[in-house]
């Protein structure tokens, strides 16, 4: 049974890292996208990071609860979800390093730009391999039977995922996790360059394989990339400026 998780309507962020003051309405998913997704993009050193990270604030105090005090004039965050339901906080300096490495919890995946593309999901049942050869067909050429030695199509040498290239780790890892993550409860998705080791063609298919795989979630990425960001409806896509 599917397990609905709230989604993001609204955020405000004031004085958080580099971002001074942002507002941003996300629009609904409508009938002509392929899936609930939103494109930042900005010039270098703006702030996509820091509005990625405020949104996994915002998911967090929602979950565990929050505090606002009146004391603390920055960094305050507000925003709206699905249901409803609205957190307002403030951030001590104590509370940002959680958001370093990524952060996965039920109705949040935060995937940090400096990930290194590995699985330490355990895969073994018929349908995570299942989803598991789907992908490593797709972008590796070769299968496994045990979710662990990979067996290329074209011959019959046997490796392992970490000996695949770093642009074959980053999508088949990021792909599957989202997947397995997220597949009974779908959840608020942010990936922080989501283009990380990818070549053009495959930066170009990302969107559609989230909506294949994955359809259910809300995504919001941060993004460098032209073909990714270009992916997104235009109704869709948010570009951040300094003012």
């Amino acid at each position: 049974m599917t397990k609905s998780n709230p989604f993001l309507q609204s955020i405000s962020i004031k004085g958080y890292k580099s971002l001074d003051k942002l507002d941003v309405k996300f629009q609904p998913q409508t009938t002509l996208d392929w899936v609930n997704i939103t494109a930042i993009g900005s010039r270098m050193a703006v702030g996509k990071t820091s509005f990625l990270e405020g949104c996994a604030h915002a998911v967090v105090a929602l979950k565990f609860g929050c505090d606002f005090d009146k004391a603390v004039k920055k960094p305050v965050i507000e925003a709206n979800f699905s249901g409803k339901r609205a957190v307002k906080f403030t951030l001590g300096l104590d509370s940002y390093s959680y958001l370093t490495d990524g952060y996965f919890i039920e109705g949040l995946l935060y995937f940090a730009a400096h990930r290194q593309g590995t699985l330490s999901l355990c895969i073994d049942r018929p349908y995570e391999l299942s989803v598991y050869n789907t992908l490593l067909k797709e972008f590796a050429d070769c299968t496994t039977k045990d979710g662990v030695v990979l067996k290329l199509n074209k011959r019959r040498t046997q490796l392992r995922f970490n000996d695949l290239s770093a642009g074959q780790r980053e999508i088949i890892s990021t792909l599957y996790t989202i997947w397995s993550f997220t597949k009974d409860t779908p959840s608020v998705v942010l990936i922080d360059e989501p283009e990380l080791h990818l070549n053009a063609e495959t930066q170009r298919q990302y969107v559609s394989w989230l909506a294949k795989l994955a359809p259910k979630n809300q995504y919001i990425v941060a993004t460098n990339s032209e073909h990714i960001y270009d992916s997104v409806s235009r109704e869709k896509q948010i570009m951040l400026r300094r003012t």
